[in-house]
């Protein structure tokens, strides 16, 4: 016979009292599984339905991400293997994130959150950070939980040398369950005990209630803070102070691909300025009158302003800051300094 691969494969059980409409139900599960594809859903009686997937990676997806619920009630997930067939689904158990509150920081870490673990169910992960660390308001872990048996609702453990320490469990995702006994497959209306009495019992003797429900708004989520030391930003380039809008600047002079013969030697001869030696300083430039007009006059040719003149004013060629200083002259260093920052503190907290 052809066997047929059930990776790809889930049967689902919804815990809810009525009958279970189809339509809705593919409606509520395409609106809760939009990250993954198409998938199939054949209803198998008695609130049980075949779930084929588009891909076995989907499959474990939905799994990895229980629990689920329909009309506020658990839906069951069991996997089967090739020899199973839907008699054989099993629906004992659910995965759900616990937290275990009242607990001492220097109790909070992986070693006791294992011990705890066994009087709740098998151990799937623990809630910590990359660095092992998983102190916070609570310790989170997820734990497989057998719904045939009573929810939980706290431990006494031991603290050595002082009393018991009485912890508080809090259960994420938790759908509708008993108040009266605490199972996860029927609701409060749906007890024995409550129903065979005709609804005369007194709630206030229910041993649970919405207390047991954790608030998902705010999840603690571990996060890392590494601080390295930074180089510091080098100072933006020195620019040129920008013409007054008074001076309208000469627009400069295209390229032009043939340039013009050169001139005989009976033209005037445009003599240039060589650069100095050295650079004056503002001090020489003040006490020095030849100094002071060429530097004026290097400041006109800037801005293209040449005051009492109505003809081209000479040409000055402006050297360079390299040409301005020579080979055996090293430049002054006007740079900041940049000295390393020292490394602050991680801020992870240390034991």
């Amino acid at each position: 016979m052809k066997v047929e691969d059930n990776s790809r494969v889930l049967v689902a059980k919804l815990f809810t009292k009525r009958r279970v409409n189809m339509e809705a139900l593919s409606r509520t599960l395409k609106s809760m599984w939009r990250s993954i594809q198409d998938f199939e859903l054949r209803d198998l009686g008695s609130n049980t339905v075949l779930i084929l997937f588009s891909s076995k990676a989907d499959s474990l997806k939905i799994l990895s991400q229980q629990p689920w619920s329909f009309d506020k009630y658990l839906i069951g997930l069991y996997k089967p293997t090739e020899e199973e067939s839907v008699e054989d689904a099993k629906f004992t158990s659910a995965p759900f994130w616990i937290q275990i509150h009242n607990l001492p920081f220097s109790r909070m870490n992986k070693a006791n959150a294992e011990a705890i673990r066994r009087l709740l169910g098998k151990l799937e992960q623990v809630d910590a950070s990359p660095t092992g660390d998983c102190r916070g308001r609570y310790v989170r872990v997820r734990v497989n939980v057998d719904i045939n048996l009573p929810l939980s609702r706290g431990h006494f453990v031991d603290m050595g040398n002082s009393e018991p320490l009485w912890i508080s469990l809090q259960y994420e995702k938790l759908p509708i369950y008993c108040y009266w006994c605490g199972l996860l497959n029927h609701d409060e209306k749906d007890y024995k005990t409550w129903t065979d009495s005709g609804s005369t019992l007194n709630k206030e003797e229910q041993q649970y209630g919405p207390w047991l429900r954790a608030s998902t708004h705010n999840i603690q989520q571990p996060q890392v803070v590494n601080t390295k030391s930074t180089q510091p930003t080098p100072p933006p380039p020195t620019h040129r102070p920008t013409p007054s809008p008074s001076v309208k600047p000469t627009p400069q002079a295209q390229h032009n691909p043939n340039p013009p013969p050169p001139q005989s030697s009976s033209d005037s001869t445009v003599t240039h300025a060589q650069p100095p030696t050295t650079t004056p300083t503002n001090m020489e430039i003040l006490s020095n009158h030849d100094l002071f007009r060429t530097h004026i006059a290097e400041i006109d040719h800037d801005l293209n302003y040449f005051p009492n003149s109505t003809s081209t004013p000479p040409r000055i060629q402006l050297a360079d800051s390299h040409i301005n200083n020579p080979k055996n002259t090293p430049l002054p260093n006007t740079s900041k300094s940049t000295a390393p920052l020292k490394e602050t503190a991680n801020l992870v907290g240390t034991p």
